[in-house]
């Protein structure tokens, strides 16, 4: 009994003492900052209410090198810590579309933005297949492209897929390290 009574009080001592943990404030943000914050997850919530798969689940992925769905659907960090890819919305736990930068949709859906992966700004904008696609659509497109694809320059390649030019990044035994859609003006 008095074991019981000891292990009671260890364990009430031990809620008192973390739940009398002073708060630390975090830093003050700038507005631009602030802005941001709010933008981003505002698309979070967005993205949340998408119905969430693992790119492992995807099938059809033959023509993709081991990373490229992770680059396309995530969004990856280089190393030199640069934030690449990201081409489709929805999936992405760390990624993010920065709202006020997301362009118009041009006729065929495709879309453009400044994006932020892993919380590392990308320098370039990315551009987006068609939002209400599902990742398995994304990559049968591809796969579509891939199929029809031409030579553009180095290892740079582009097919189309219901009238969306989609480029792709091949390796020297051609499988796709990056795809994404060209937006038309």
């Amino acid at each position: 009994m008095k074991r019981l009574l000891k292990v009671i009080a260890l364990v009430f001592a031990t809620l008192l003492f973390v739940g009398c943990q002073p708060q630390i404030p975090s830093p003050p943000q700038t507005t631009s900052q602030t802005s941001q914050t709010s933008q981003i997850s505002q698309t979070s919530q967005t993205a949340s209410n998408s119905k969430i798969i693992d790119i492992n689940d995807l099938v059809n992925t033959d023509y993709f090198n081991r990373h490229a769905l992770e680059h396309i659907f995530y969004g990856t960090i280089n190393r030199k810590r640069q934030a690449t890819g990201y081409h489709h919305e929805g999936i992405a736990p760390d990624a993010k579309i920065i709202q006020s930068t997301r362009s118009k949709n041009d006729r065929h859906g495709v879309y453009r933005a400044k994006v932020r992966v892993e919380g590392i700004n990308k320098k370039a904008m990315s551009s987006f297949f068609p939002e209400q696609w599902t990742a398995q659509q994304v990559v049968d497109a591809i796969n579509e492209a891939y199929e029809s694809r031409e030579h553009v320059s180095g290892n740079i390649y582009e097919g189309t897929f219901d009238g969306i030019t989609i480029q792709m990044y091949l390796t020297d035994n051609d499988k796709i390290i990056s795809a994404f859609p060209i937006y038309e003006r």
